[in-house]
Formats: C-alpha cells, sequence, structure tokens
C-alpha cells in the first residue's frame, strides 16, 4: 500500500470540498490566518520525503494522518456560515467609473469600468486580490469592467493611458488587509475582445477562474499560494506565453487542439496530467503539431505541493 498517496489523496479531497463549500457561499474560511502556518507543510513533505521503506511508511503515514487532522482542526476554528442581509447604497464616483454599495454588514460592493478607445491596439490588466474568489469570463463593449463584492476594506482601480496602449490595475486599498471572522472577497472580471492583452494576477488562497478562449493574448502571469485555479486558453493569438507560480494548489488548464503547446515544468512534489503531450525530457512535454502548428502556447509551471493536469479540447 503507498501511504503517501493515500496523504495526498486525502489532503486534496479535503481542500477541494472546503473550496467547493466557499464558493457556494455555504461557508467562509479565514485564510489570511491559516496561510500563515504554510511552512508546515515543507515541514512534513521532508520527513515523508525520508520515508522510503515499507517498514517505516507506516509511521509516515501516521504522522501525516496527525497532521491533517490538526491542520483541519485549526480550519474549521475559522470557518463561519454565511447568511443574507438587505442593501443600502453609500456613494458613487461616476466619473472614475467606480460605484459602491455597502450593506448592514459592511460588505463593500463596488463597480469598476473603463471605456473602449476605438484606437487601443494593447492593453495590460494587473490584478491584486489576496485570498477569495475570481473570475474572467464573458467580454464587455468597455475596455474593461469588474464587480467587487468585498468585506472589511475596499479595491481601488488606476489606469495608465499611453494613447493605444493601455494599462488597468485593480487591487486593493490596503495590502494589509486583516479578514478576520466573517468576510468576503469576491470579484468578477470582464475585457474587451479587441486589444491584445498582458495579464498580470496575484492572489493567495481562494479559487480562480480565467476563461481567456475569447481573447488575444500575449502573455498570462499567474501567483498564487494555495488556491484552485481553473483556466481555459484559445487559439486567437499566434504566440501566447503563461507563466504559472503556485504553492500548494489545484491547476487546471484547457488549451484547444487547434494550437500547439509546449510545457516546462518545477513541480517539487506535485502531481502532473498532461493530456495528449510528448515527454520531450525530465521537465519538458510537447504537443505532437508542436513544430508545424502555426499558433503555439508556451507554458511555464513551477509550484510546490500541487495536482496539475493540462487537458485539450
Amino acid at each position: 500500500m503507498n501511504y503517501k498517496n493515500i496523504f495526498w489523496g486525502l489532503l486534496l479531497i479535503v481542500l477541494g470540498t472546503l473550496f467547493a463549500l466557499q464558493n457556494f457561499n455555504y461557508i467562509s474560511i479565514n485564510w489570511d490566518s491559516i496561510w500563515q502556518f504554510w511552512p508546515l507543510i515543507l515541514i512534513f513533505v521532508g520527513i515523508n520525503s525520508l520515508v522510503k521503506r515499507d517498514s517505516t511508511a507506516k509511521v509516515g503515514f501516521i504522522l501525516g494522518l496527525v497532521f491533517l487532522v490538526g491542520f483541519f482542526i485549526f480550519i474549521f476554528t475559522s470557518v463561519s456560515f454565511q447568511s443574507e442581509s438587505d442593501n443600502s447604497f453609500n456613494y458613487n464616483d461616476e466619473e472614475k467609473g467606480i460605484f459602491n454599495k455597502r450593506d448592514k454588514k459592511e460588505v463593500n460592493n463596488q463597480n469598476f469600468f473603463q471605456e473602449m478607445d476605438s484606437g487601443v491596439s494593447s492593453a495590460k490588466l494587473n490584478f491584486q486580490g489576496a485570498a477569495g474568489s475570481f473570475d474572467l469570463k464573458q467580454p464587455t463593449s468597455k475596455l474593461f469592467e469588474a464587480k467587487a463584492n468585498l468585506s472589511n476594506g475596499e479595491y481601488i482601480m488606476e489606469r495608465i493611458n499611453n494613447g493605444k496602449d493601455q494599462e488597468i490595475t485593480l487591487k486593493l486599498a490596503d495590502q494589509n488587509i486583516s479578514f478576520n471572522g466573517k468576510f468576503k472577497n469576491e470579484v468578477s472580471m470582464m475585457l474587451n475582445t479587441k486589444p491584445e492583452w498582458q495579464m498580470d494576477f496575484e492572489f493567495g488562497a481562494g479559487s480562480a477562474e480565467i476563461d481567456l478562449s475569447d481573447y488575444l493574448i500575449k502573455k498570462l502571469s499567474v501567483e498564487a499560494g494555495a488556491a484552485s485555479l481553473d483556466l481555459k486558453l484559445g487559439d486567437k493569438s499566434k504566440n501566447q506565453e503563461v507563466v504559472i507560480e503556485a504553492g500548494a494548489s489545484s491547476i487546471d488548464i484547457d488549451i484547444p487542439r487547434s494550437a500547439a503547446c509546449q510545457i516546462t515544468t518545477e513541480t517539487g512534489l506535485s502531481s502532473t496530467d498532461f493530456e495528449d503531450f510528448v515527454k520531450i525530457s525530465d521537465d519538458l512535454y510537447q504537443t505532437e503539431n508542436f513544430s508545424t502548428s502555426p499558433n503555439k502556447i508556451i507554458i511555464t509551471l513551477s509550484s510546490g505541493v500541487s495536482s496539475i493536469s493540462v487537458s485539450r479540447y
């Protein structure tokens, strides 16, 4: 019996369950406090890597279970359950493209937008979201739109206008915000499909659903902590660069069969599943059409203890 696989399997199942419950607003987890204990994962990985023989594997498995039980007892002491409340308006700033309203439990509901100029040919989006739930899916006729629901703080939007080149930054006003007790941090974003986009996402614990199948993508960078990331890429661009750095995360990437793809990995103890890829070397994978397809996606993956899946659609 492979005790290591059992431990990591249980860990991923429980984390996935917690992420799902939070996404459906059944619970709210204090990820900010939990993430302070991430070095314990490295300590356990170090102990577990020393276990080689079956005679000592059981000891490692028992220690792993103790670690797992203790870890999730701490998580559930940081869980609170969500409830609904009535809304009342706070203030608006239409000139800056910002609309806010706050509910009785101090949840700040914000709307952001930047109008599209017909001369814009390229744009960059910077997003810094700490811990929470984030998505980027359907397009918009504006250059950028976003809706944010956040307790204990607010987001701010900044714009750099270089004529045909635009840069939008959406970030927390207070980077040292503390998510204690009940909290909510949800952001939905929409982009215009005409410009060629560069994107830089930074977030800690939580989940992100990013569908870029309708967009022209030059480069996408994602830096995440203990997160669940669902990413869908398209074939609108001839060359797309994707760089993902993650800690203990679940990463699922969908790429189109019409585009060739190359994956370079630095994945530590992560599990990987690359559908229809040819292994070129220990850390290099390519699709069979990589040398012939005009459209190429270059992915670089760096992670610690993660589950990574790349599928083709």
